[in-house]
């Protein structure tokens, strides 16, 4: 244990002095820097030290890659110093051979990590004879120089272990070793070690990037390094492997840090800006300037304060967050927009594309407007956008299409694509209705559609208005008449409601045909100017009434069962009985009968009688003073009533006395009336 590493040398007149004492001398001033390092700071690079890439004078795009000029000091506060450009020998990568599936990706050949380490040369050795025998560490000078390490190296491989008391373990443990409730030191700068007595020889290395190595194809010939910087004619897949290379190597540098629990600032600033950039002229009574970007990874914690924002000039612009009491008792954030109503300042929300150009979505303008795709709002919310606003299932869409034609719409279940082109119904399984109101094709409208349960991504026009005339239509446009019902089915047709022809008009439909049908009572029908009266069929005459039980024709002819005439006996030839066929509609009959007859002895009446199925219904009859002289019988008008409706039998039956023969003819004429 190296306890005698905190002694400080001290001299006095008339004192020996031996090596031991200059070495102590220097040894302390070395602890002294190196426990200051490791104490204040971080271990890391100070400056420099980065990877160069150059071309080679050959012309195949190769590499040559140098480290940079620079400082560092790793883990054990041991400085590392390089005064000029130092190339990268090729030579560390001449046992890497060729392997198609590592180095022919889009960035030929393979990443390996840089590495510098601490190393001592002794110098200066004692002339020949001034040297004690058997002993070491003879030299009066020491190099202090390093080693370049390359490739992938695991943890134990990138520094040694640290003492401290007895203790012996990884510098990251150095505090929990010693204390359970501490926090693992990440930095892994420890001031307090005890320093390697081998301090040649304990490994820590300092990281310095990556490099791109190319191992040649051709056994045993030389490999080579590969440009890594972006190029403007770099394939995407390039680009993106080279892009990936340098966040390799740039997450692997180490850079020292200052570690302080606190900074006093000596004239009310301090100062946060990179190495490489000039002081900000720009003067202000900030206590804290960060003359750059500034990331926080964690919270911000305002305390009473507010964000502020000026222009580079450091005038207020009057655009700032911050947060105050609300009339509830509460508190709001409020985002200031300057100190105007007028409508010239706003908040907008966009991205920003490939080219870092802002495209703003959402304007709010300092007069309260909010716009949405639009970035001068008219009222308090503007949105231009085709797809529109949408309230969950419900949706205000629409606005211009090709040819100057617009669309405006409340729908649900449906709204407009973002070009305006067609609908988008979000939900197949549901139907879709939509209320169009706008000018569309130059003429004010309101229309009402519908998709149906077979096709719900088909819109039908179920109503309309017409804004000029105020026409109104059912599943079909507005036409010149005041209301125009198109029917279900092809053949119902077009029905008007005040044309301007026709209080009613009708265009027949592809059947021509008028069905109006009273629920539970009569029908009525047209059809090709005929009406028909209490039937469903199509009438057949001017006025059908009964579906062809009562005609009245166009030229005055009336056809009904109830009035009818009929001869169901004509001109028959005796004798007697002579029976005829009739049918009757149920009315009242007028029976007209004439026929003959003769008596063989005479002086005595002769005739017939007249049977309806069987049934007596009156006689025609003459007296005779002759005999065997043919009569005709009286012509009498016979009237018959309560005859049901249906066929019926009318039979002509000779009287008593009265004989007939071929010489006799018989007719019967019926005049039906319909009561």
């Amino acid at each position: 244990m190296a306890i005698d590493q905190a002694q400080r040398p001290q001299f006095f007149e008339g004192q020996y002095l031996g090596a031991d004492d200059l070495s102590a001398t220097v040894e302390y001033s070395r602890l002294l820097a190196q426990r200051h390092d490791l104490g204040g700071h971080t271990w890391g690079i100070a400056i420099g030290l980065t990877l160069v890439e150059t071309p080679t004078p050959d012309g195949t795009g190769a590499v040559n890659v140098t480290i940079a000029p620079g400082y560092a000091w790793d883990g054990f506060g041991r400085p590392i110093v390089v005064l000029a450009p130092f190339q990268v020998p090729a030579d560390l990568f001449k046992s890497i051979v060729y392997d198609g599936s590592k180095d022919a990706g889009p960035l030929l050949g393979r990443t390996y990590p840089v590495w510098l380490k601490y190393s001592e040369n002794p110098m200066q050795p004692p002339a020949t004879g001034f040297s004690n025998c058997g002993a070491t560490g003879q030299n009066s000078r020491v190099l202090e120089t390093f080693q370049l390490v390359v490739g992938d190296l695991n943890f134990s491989a990138q520094r040694d272990p640290i003492t401290i008391d007895t203790w012996v373990g990884d510098a990251a443990d150095a505090l929990t070793a010693f204390d359970p409730n501490a926090t693992k030191l990440t930095d892994a700068s420890i001031p307090h070690q005890n320093f390697p007595e081998d301090n040649a020889s304990a490994v820590w290395l300092v990281p310095l990037g990556c490099v791109q190595w190319l191992p040649n194809q051709t056994l045993g010939q030389p490999g080579s390094f590969v440009a890594t910087a972006a190029q403007s004619g770099d394939a995407d897949p390039v680009k993106q492997a080279k892009q990936t290379f340098h966040a390799q190597s740039d997450a692997l540098r180490q850079h020292i840090s200052v570690v302080a629990g606190a900074v006093q600032a000596p004239n009310g600033l301090i100062r946060l800006k990179d190495r490489a950039t000039s002081p900000s002229t720009v003067s202000t009574t900030d206590l804290v300037r960060v003359e750059g970007n500034l990331r926080v990874d964690g919270d911000i914690n305002l305390l009473g304060g507010k964000i502020d924002f000026e222009d580079t000039s450091a005038v207020d612009s009057n655009f700032q967050i911050q947060t105050k009491q609300n009339i509830n008792n509460g508190l709001e954030l409020e985002l200031v927009i300057g100190n105007q109503n007028a409508g010239q300042n706003d908040l907008a929300i966009g991205p920003l594309d490939a080219t870092n150009k802002f495209t703003p979505e959402v304007v709010v303008l300092d007069n309260g407007n909010v716009g949405i795709a639009t970035t001068t709002p008219t009222h308090k919310l503007h949105v231009n956008d085709n797809s529109g606003i949408r309230q969950n299932r419900l949706y205000v869409t629409g606005g211009d299409m090709q040819g100057g034609n617009v669309w405006c719409s409340m729908t649900y279940n449906a709204y407009r694509k973002g070009d305006n082109s067609d609908w988008i119904f979000p939900d197949a399984s549901r139907t879709a209705v939509a209320i169009a109101m706008d000018d569309n094709n130059g003429a004010p409208r309101f229309q009402v559609f519908s998709t149906t349960t077979t096709n719900s991504k088909v819109f039908g026009l179920c109503f309309a208005i017409d804004g000029n005339s105020g026409n109104a239509s059912f599943a079909t446009t507005p036409t010149s008449a005041r209301i125009t019902v198109n029917g279900v089915v092809p053949a119902h047709g077009l029905l008007n409601f005040f044309a301007t022809d026709a209080d009613i008009s009708y265009d027949g439909g592809s059947d021509k045909f008028l069905w109006i049908k009273a629920l539970g009572n009569a029908d009525t029908a047209l059809f090709g100017g005929n009406i028909g009266i209490g039937s469903s069929l199509r009438p057949t005459a001017l006025l059908d009434i009964g579906g062809g039980v009562t005609k009245f024709g166009a030229d005055g002819s009336i056809s009904t069962p109830r009035w009818n005439v009929s001869q169901p006996i004509n001109n028959a030839i005796g004798g007697l009985p002579v029976n005829g066929a009739f049918t009757s509609g149920g009315g009242s009959l007028l029976l007209f009968v004439s026929g003959s007859g003769f008596s063989n002895v005479g002086a005595q009446a002769i005739g017939l009688q007249i049977l309806i199925d069987g049934i007596f219904h009156g006689i025609a009859q003459v007296f005779t003073n002759e005999a065997a002289s043919h009569k005709s019988f009286v012509a009498n008008a016979t009237l018959v009533k309560s005859i049901p409706p249906g066929a019926h039998t009318l039979s002509l039956v000779a009287l008593a006395a009265t004989t007939t023969d071929f010489n006799d003819f018989f007719s019967v004429t019926i005049l039906e009336l319909p009561f």
